[in-house]
């Protein structure tokens, strides 16, 4: 599949730099940059066509915002392969899709799980990943829009319906989980 991607990015440069005006640090960053683009949009377009055939698509886009939304800020966890990201990311949304459609997380069950969840936002300082590290500064900002979301997230689980509110809990249960294997990991930035 990164075959297919490198590809792709490759041709869409060549087709943007047709007269080879760019540097090679911006053909590089280019390719990166689509590369990102090209794979992002096949993941979530498969993850997407396969919860329509399985009539869960509401389900999963709402599974998918929320998590999204606390992934960008947190990050943690992330696969060391396209094949394994790919995998992962389609089980935790198809499987929130199924779980946000068939399970109903009552009132007092979210207020705990949310205050538990948020006990980990609070304290966690998102550091970004091995090979791309956050600033010391980015790094507080990160953690202060993460507070800001969780209780926003919260405060909107609480009080709406039932689907909304599987949605956002599970969002935020599956990323405290993935954010557990670099809770420890020291930020690479000095302190």
């Amino acid at each position: 599949m990164k075959k297919i991607i490198s590809y792709i990015a490759q041709k869409i440069i060549t087709i943007l730099d047709r007269n080879n005006q760019c540097t090679e640090t911006e053909r590089l960053q280019m390719f990166f940059g689509l590369q990102n683009i090209i794979y992002n949009i096949m993941i979530t377009a498969f993850i997407l066509f396969l919860s329509f055939i399985t009539d869960i698509f509401i389900e999963t886009l709402l599974t998918f915002f929320f998590f999204c939304i606390l992934r960008m800020v947190t990050g943690g966890y992330h696969c060391n392969s396209i094949e394994k990201c790919l995998a992962t990311t389609t089980l935790i949304m198809i499987g929130g899709g199924i779980i946000v459609r068939f399970i109903n997380i009552s009132q007092t069950i979210c207020i705990f799980i949310c205050f538990s969840v948020n006990i980990v936002f609070f304290f966690y300082r998102p550091k970004g990943t091995q090979k791309n590290p956050y600033s010391s500064e980015f790094s507080i900002k990160q953690h202060k829009r993460l507070k800001i979301i969780s209780v926003l997230l919260t405060i909107i689980s609480i009080l709406s319906n039932s689907m909304l509110r599987t949605a956002i809990v599970f969002s935020m249960v599956i990323v405290t989980i993935l954010l557990l294997p670099t809770i420890h990991r020291k930020s690479p930035i000095p302190e």
